[in-house]
């Protein structure tokens, strides 16, 4: 396109053509007039400046979209994120309410179950005893002189009296185990676990828990020696607790991590170095507590699993009720509308994190 065919259609473009002309005409005449050529390339010139300046406003506008545009961008792809952290939370909030219903469920059956097993049980308890104490009644008549003229049946009597013995032991030992199981159910549901709730020295009391744990030491065969860091929040203050339920929590939680330990010594088919590391710190809305083990970890599969009763990845011979987290989910969840999760890593460690509101 030439300077001509687009002269008619911009008044700079034809101004250009205009003077061009202008100075063809004027040198093929020799009637060039320097005066009003300046003034017509003043005029030229004039007009260029004007559609610079509009070109740079032009300019200025379209940078300020641009940049509308991205922070435009920009708060729809942080909208998102929260949007789908929004949905992550529900999701889990969910889960959590389902599992709620679930245990709440299980506390109604355990309720009914203890109630129907105790009564029973004291019955199998006290006549075991009965059995035993007899049989020792018995043994003592049997050691007479009226025995000593019937070796023969006395052998024989005493046989039966050993293994009559030994049954009543394994049923007294038995019952008394129901019983634990029984007295553990019942505590776990209670109506009102808050119910004893005062001033409590969360820091106190876990160092408390500590020293006992570390002097019981579950398991202290299977790992060299145990090491233990406490970082607790010194700024914490008293928070209002019962201190036999959050007493509960801490020394499950604590075994829990001891018992990891000792399983990732029987994987390794070697004593390990035990690592506990216990912390509490002030949060917004609450308290925060974290107990956290190198032990075995727990397989992402069972993650789900560990908060529902009876549940257990120890072995049989460990006597473990699959108890202990049910009971602090429902300490925590229940008794005092906070959270507990676990965070894992197979092999590496195993971190225990409630939330306790104000």
């Amino acid at each position: 396109m030439t300077l001509k065919d687009r002269g008619p259609k911009n008044d700079v473009y034809h101004r250009e053509w205009a003077l061009l002309e202008r100075c063809k005409q004027a040198a093929e005449s020799d009637a060039l007039d320097p005066e009003d050529l300046a003034r017509e390339f003043a005029v030229l010139i004039r007009a260029h400046e004007s559609l610079l300046s509009k070109s740079v406003k032009i300019t200025k506008v379209s940078d300020a979209v641009h940049r509308k545009l991205k922070l435009v961008k920009d708060q729809i792809a942080d909208k998102n994120r929260e949007l789908e952290q929004r949905n992550q939370e529900l999701i889990a909030t969910q889960k959590r309410l389902i599992l709620r219903e679930k245990l709440a469920a299980a506390g109604v059956l355990m309720t009914g179950v203890a109630h129907e097993i105790l009564n029973p049980l004291n019955f199998v308890h006290n006549f075991a005893y009965l059995l035993h104490r007899q049989t020792q009644e018995t043994r003592e008549r049997l050691a007479g002189d009226d025995a000593k003229n019937a070796p023969d049946v006395w052998q024989e009597l005493e046989d039966d009296l050993g293994a009559f013995e030994e049954n009543a032991a394994l049923i007294c030992e038995h019952s008394e185990r129901i019983n634990r199981i029984v007295q553990k159910m019942s505590e776990m549901v209670r109506q009102d676990p808050t119910a004893d709730c005062m001033e409590t020295d969360l820091n106190a009391l876990f160092e408390r828990y500590i020293e006992f744990i570390v002097k019981e030491r579950p398991h202290d065969q299977l790992y060299s020696r145990l090491s233990v860091v406490k970082d607790l929040d010194r700024s914490l203050g008293a928070i209002q607790a019962a201190p036999q339920d959050i007493g509960c929590l801490l020394l499950n939680l604590l075994r829990n991590g001891l018992e990891a330990i000792a399983l990732k010594s029987i994987k390794a088919s070697r004593k390990l170095e035990g690592r506990l590391k216990a912390s509490t710190r002030r949060v917004e809305g609450g308290v925060e507590i974290r107990v956290r083990d190198n032990g075995v970890g727990v397989p992402a599969e069972d993650m789900e699993k560990l908060f529902t009763p009876f549940f257990t990845t120890k072995p049989p011979d460990w006597d473990n009720l699959g108890m202990g987290l049910y009971m602090c989910f429902n300490i925590v969840s229940e008794g005092y509308r906070g959270a507990i999760h676990l965070e894992s890593e197979p092999g590496e460690y195993t971190e225990a994190v409630v939330f306790l509101p104000d």
